[in-house]
């Protein structure tokens, strides 16, 4: 049977799959911010920039990566009462440490996982470019399919029964712009977006599970 695997970009995803089948198997997407240019680069370089070092947001509110480019690490550092992140990450070489050790960790885990197949793969994302870790900010920059089709390049160095099924958000995200033929191994479902709560809505992520299903029925 083929296992649901949070490829990102936001934590929603990973939430998602961790109400519907009750685990969370291993993925370094889980919980940070990934655009989906830099997903790929992950993959190929198997998270080897990951935490080398970082810069806490002007607003306190994440810790951008300095490797990944609009990768953020939200959950990694210690917060106040205002949920803002009380430590300088230049200075907090302790927590970059664990960091960085639990999400190469968590990386070998998931190509592990890719390599054992099948598996399908659930991505919700853009361009991140707002270094924000809430899934619902526009995006002026149209996502092609060629950085799909090169996300999918990537998973193929690791996997050969997959499919990669991309959320997009039509009312935040512009069309998708069709610049390449889309590789077959990509569905792309396209939904609106409610906004305020992170966690998404459920009659959409049911709709969502129930593509996973036929997906993984057809591998």
């Amino acid at each position: 049977m083929a296992k649901l695997l949070s490829l990102g970009g936001y934590c929603q995803v990973a939430e998602r799959i961790q109400r519907h089948t009750g685990s969370l198997e291993a993925s370094p997407f889980d919980w940070i911010v990934t655009p989906v240019d830099v997903a790929a680069e992950i993959l190929r370089d198997r998270g080897a920039r990951f935490a080398l070092s970082a810069t806490i947001s002007a607003d306190r509110d994440t810790a951008v990566c300095d490797h990944y480019r609009n990768t953020l690490y939200h959950h990694e550092f210690e917060r106040d009462e205002h949920h803002r992140i009380t430590a300088d990450a230049e200075a907090d070489v302790a927590t970059l440490a664990a960091a960085r050790a639990k999400l190469i960790a968590k990386t070998e885990r998931f190509l592990a996982l890719l390599a054992a197949g099948p598996v399908i793969l659930i991505h919700l994302g853009s361009w991140a470019s707002a270094d924000k870790a809430f899934p619902y900010v526009a995006e002026e920059r149209p996502l092609p399919t060629s950085a799909l089709n090169d996300l999918v390049d990537a998973i193929s160095l690791h996997a050969s029964e997959f499919r990669l099924l991309h959320v997009h958000h039509s009312d935040l995200w512009k069309p998708i712009l069709e610049d390449d033929p889309l590789d077959a191994r990509v569905s792309i479902m396209d939904f609106a977006a409610p906004h305020g709560d992170w966690t998404g809505d459920d009659q959409q992520w049911s709709r969502i599970f129930n593509e996973a299903e036929l997906l993984a029925a057809s591998l």
